[in-house]
C-alpha cells in the first residue's frame, strides 16, 4: 500500500505481498490478430472500510481486511478482410472471489468466502466496428460495450445489474492541419450503475426504498474540431 492511502487504514500499511501471474499467446496475419492471455491474481489482504449504526444509532466505521483471488482469460481479437472495414473485439472472464473472509458482527458470525468481491464483474464484452472510407479520411466508428452483472455488499445479497452502453462517432480529417469529430454515447440512454451506496453497508447490504447508487451518464454527444499548427 503507497504511503498516500495509509492514512485510510489506521496509518498502519496492511498489504504486503501480492501475486500476479500471467501468459499467453499472441498471433497476427495482415487480415487477423488474436492476442489470448490466461491470468491468476492473488490478493493476501485487501483493505476497506465499512459504515454500520452503531448502538447509540451513531455511524460508525469499521476497518475489516479478506484475502481474495482472481482468475481468468482475456481475450483480443482484430479482423479487417478490406481496405475499408474493421471489427475489432475484446472482452475477460474472471473468477473474481473472497478466498477467505469470516468473522464476527454485531449480528453474529459470518463467512463469505467465496462470495465474488464487490463491484467486480464476472465478464466484459466490447465489440468494435469501424468504417474507412475516403482513404482513411473519413471513419464512422462504434463500439457495443458489455458490463456483467455484480454485487453492492460483500454477502452478494444486492446485485448491480448487468448493462450494455452502445457508442457511435465518425472523425473527418478535413485538411492535414484540420480534424472534425462527433461521438455520441449511451445512444439509447441504457441505466447502468457501476456502484451502490456504501453508507448502506458494505458487507451485508441493506435494502433501500429508495436505492442509490452511481449511475453512467445518460446519452451525451460531443463535437469537436482539431486544428495542429
Amino acid at each position: 500500500m503507497t504511503p498516500e492511502f495509509v492514512q485510510w487504514f489506521g496509518g498502519v500499511p496492511v498489504e504486503n505481498r501480492i501475486d500476479l501471474v500471467e501468459g499467453g499467446l499472441k498471433y497476427a496475419t495482415r487480415p487477423f490478430s488474436a492476442f489470448v492471455t490466461l491470468f491468476y491474481n492473488k490478493f493476501p489482504n485487501i483493505a476497506f472500510q465499512t459504515i454500520v449504526a452503531g448502538p447509540n444509532g451513531q455511524a460508525q466505521t469499521i476497518n475489516q481486511t479478506a484475502a481474495a483471488e482472481s482468475k481468468g482469460v482475456e481475450v483480443e481479437l482484430s479482423l479487417r478482410p478490406v481496405d475499408f472495414f474493421e471489427l475489432a473485439a475484446s472482452g475477460n472472464y474472471q473468477k473474481i472471489n473472497y478466498t477467505s473472509f469470516a468473522g464476527q458482527d454485531a449480528s453474529g458470525p459470518f463467512d463469505f468466502s467465496g462470495n465474488q468481491i464487490v463491484r467486480q464483474p464476472q465478464v466484459q464484452v466490447s465489440i468494435r466496428p469501424t468504417l474507412h472510407l475516403l482513404g482513411d479520411r473519413v471513419n464512422i466508428f462504434g463500439e457495443a460495450a458489455y458490463t456483467g452483472k455484480r454485487y453492492v455488499d460483500v454477502a452478494n445479497t444486492i446485485v448491480l445489474p448487468s448493462y450494455t452502453e452502445v457508442r457511435l462517432g465518425a472523425n473527418w480529417k478535413v485538411t492535414d492541419a484540420l480534424q472534425a469529430q462527433v461521438v455520441a454515447t449511451n445512444l439509447f440512454n441504457e441505466v447502468g450503475l457501476t456502484e451502490g451506496n456504501p453508507r448502506a453497508g458494505s458487507i451485508i447490504g441493506v435494502q433501500e426504498t429508495a436505492f442509490q447508487g452511481r449511475p453512467i451518464f445518460g446519452r451525451r454527444v460531443r463535437a469537436s474540431l482539431t486544428y495542429s499548427f
